[in-house]
């Protein structure tokens, strides 16, 4: 495989994004189990203490009224920072491994105290407002498409309701406009938090660039999202504890194809570079 990287690289053009071919997204998942099976009992439990810590922010009581749901909505907004930054705790763990390190608990927090911790608030941010703005394109397309084919005057909540199931067609076409711009950034995202931590990008760049790399390869990622959502469904049989091992994986196999994607340097920048 390692010949296979070494073409794909010599044939690309200089300042081109590298394409592999189908097979190599299998690749990624081989050379991430590898990576998972060198210290198995301690990425579960790295998994299980980020799940806890997920759990702890999303179960915090608030009031009601308008006081509970901004607060509410500050705390969705705090977990996803968390999780992008104890994401980037595990990325860093894969890095460790890689480079012979021990994986210790500690290790789930490295992104804490990371030269890059501005700028990986920041792309939770940005993915934040990118939520928002899907949800608003969806409710702007629903209004259009099905609430706009009756007269909103006098129109109750049963009204409403067999508009809906008179129009599943304009439905349908809400899903996958929606469907298609989460995919997009989807694309853009994958990549973007190793990219900030190992080469210093800030979170536009990081953005773009992981959308270049990712439309330069969809067979091999086609193949990779294939073999993911097959081990997910394995996941699934042993009352969902398959996922203790999947959610790893995720953060291993993605770290192998950054590792031949964007060729990451053998040390962590210092600093941040401009967009």
């Amino acid at each position: 495989m390692a010949d296979d990287r070494d073409a794909a690289r010599g044939n690309q053009p200089t300042g081109e994004p590298v394409q592999f071919p189908w097979a190599h997204g299998w690749d990624w998942i081989k050379r991430g189990t590898e990576m998972f099976l060198a210290t198995p009992g301690m990425w579960v439990l790295l998994v299980i203490i980020q799940l806890l810590i997920g759990l702890g922010i999303s179960v915090i009581p608030t009031p009601d009224g308008p006081a509970g749901w901004l607060l509410d909505s500050l705390l969705q907004v705090v977990g996803l920072v968390v999780g992008v930054l104890l994401d980037a705790g595990l990325l860093l763990g894969c890095d460790a491994v890689r480079r012979g390190q021990p994986l210790r608990v500690v290790t789930l927090f490295a992104a804490f105290g990371h030269p890059a911790t501005a700028e990986l608030i920041k792309l939770a941010l940005i993915q934040v407002l990118v939520w928002l703005a899907l949800g608003a394109l969806a409710l702007v397309l629903a209004v259009l498409l099905i609430v706009g084919q009756a007269s909103l005057s006098g129109i109750g909540a049963s009204g409403i309701a067999d508009v809906v199931l008179r129009s599943f067609g304009s439905a349908m076409i809400i899903v996958l406009v929606v469907m298609t711009f989460a995919l997009l950034f989807v694309m853009a995202l994958w990549m973007a938090t190793p990219l900030i931590v190992f080469r210093g990008y800030t979170p536009l760049r990081a953005l773009t660039e992981s959308f270049n790399a990712n439309l330069g390869n969809v067979r091999a990622l086609t193949i990779y999202g294939l073999g993911m959502v097959g081990l997910a469904l394995l996941a699934t049989l042993p009352l969902l504890l398959g996922f203790l091992v999947w959610l790893p994986l995720a953060t291993t196999t993605r770290y192998a194809a950054f590792l031949d994607l964007f060729e990451a340097p053998p040390d962590a920048p210092r600093g941040v570079r401009a967009l």
